[in-house]
């Protein structure tokens, strides 16, 4: 079975990091156990992967903006699709989401399986898209329809299943396979000096990573921190910048550190310094960063809502995410209770464990493989 995977999401330029570190890690999976890959790239734009010498590509003519353009990229990705089906068995799409990607274009006839990370673009557009970006619900919505048109879909987790199931009627095979958070670990104490060091980062601090759009529920945890009482708060990140720039200015007085972009080679020690990371949001689709926090041995507190209690299991202390007085409860908890910091990062530990891209990869061609079968 040869299969073409989609890399263009790397490509993109409004790439997700979760979509690229889903990538990259069932990428890697994939070449661990020498699966027959074709890796279908937009040409002559740069692939944001070190990829080992002989990797085969399929390229695939890159979008223009203009509407001239784009109804020139339509005939183009036609062609270029029609040959590729000659040359594999099935197309993996790896974010139906992703504008001008044409994923319902390719050749009828062809076997297309869709990797589906969220539905809030369509299910909770209001905690995602503002301002002008309100204008695209309808072609998220029109997207989301197109799903029913593939093979199979692979879900990142039962909440997401279970969305698309209510979405649409009726849906095709869908497989849940789980993500992963492998390269992340416990810091050496080092490297964690280093950071607090050079980042002058206080001894006990609360850590949040992600973006400030509604759903990753920021503003709520600002809420939760006004009464004081807590240790001081560490925002990192840099998605939605001017949603964070009204942020900082509504809650001037508050001890938050901002810490911007972070690179990733910094993420495990940041996690690693962090008296206990926090994961307010209101919606998502996985929720990786909880992996990542628990395989650095951070204790986690989150939300109890949509796909996180499947990721944390019951390594984490939860909350409703809707309520600040049971996020600042459990703040309070985790920062006046070493006992319990220490049982969460045993906990976490293990969880994390349980997830790795091996298993990711060999689960999605499982998926290929039934998808497959059933539509012969």
């Amino acid at each position: 079975m040869r299969v073409a995977l989609d890399l263009r999401p790397l490509q993109s330029p409004s790439r997700l990091r979760g979509i690229g570190t889903y990538l990259r890690g069932l990428l890697r999976g994939f070449l661990q156990q020498e699966r027959d890959l074709l890796l279908l790239t937009w040409r002559d734009l740069p692939v944001d992967l070190e990829l080992p010498e002989g990797c085969r590509f399929f390229h695939l003519p890159p979008p223009r903006p203009r509407v001239l353009g784009w109804l020139r990229d339509r005939l183009l990705l036609g062609r270029a699709f029609r040959t590729l089906a000659r040359e594999v068995d099935l197309i993996h799409f790896t974010s139906p989401f992703e504008l001008d990607m044409g994923w319902p274009q390719a050749w009828p006839g062809t076997p297309r399986v869709v990797t589906v990370h969220d539905l809030v673009p369509v299910t909770h557009a209001g905690l995602v898209l503002r301002g002008r970006h309100r204008l695209l619900a309808p072609v998220y919505r029109w997207q989301a329809r197109q799903l029913g048109r593939a093979e199979g879909l692979v879900a990142v987790s039962q909440a997401t299943r279970q969305r698309l199931v209510e979405f649409l009627d009726p849906p095709p095979p869908i497989r849940v396979v789980p993500e992963a958070a492998e390269g992340f670990r416990v810091p050496d104490p080092a490297r964690i000096h280093q950071l607090r060091r050079r980042l002058d980062l206080p001894e006990d601090f609360l850590l949040f990573l992600g973006g400030a759009s509604p759903n990753k529920n920021l503003e709520g945890l600002l809420v939760a921190c006004q009464d004081g009482g807590l240790p001081p708060l560490v925002v990192a990140g840099a998605a939605n910048p001017e949603q964070l720039a009204d942020l900082r200015i509504r809650y001037p007085d508050l001890p938050v550190r901002w810490l911007g972009p972070v690179p990733a080679e910094d993420l495990g020690a940041l996690y690693g310094a962090a008296t206990a990371f926090v994961f307010p949001s209101l919606q998502e689709g996985f929720g990786l960063p909880v992996l990542e926090a628990m395989s650095c041995g951070t204790p986690v507190a989150c939300s109890n809502t949509s796909s996180i209690p499947e990721v944390a299991g019951q390594a984490a202390l939860f909350f409703d995410p809707a309520d600040p007085r049971q996020i600042r409860q459990a703040l309070r908890r985790l920062a006046s209770e070493p006992d319990l910091r220490a049982m969460l990062r045993g906990l976490g530990l293990d969880q994390a464990r349980q997830f790795s891209w091996q298993r990711t990869a060999r689960l999605t061609w499982q998926a290929y493989q039934d998808f497959l079968a059933s539509s012969s």
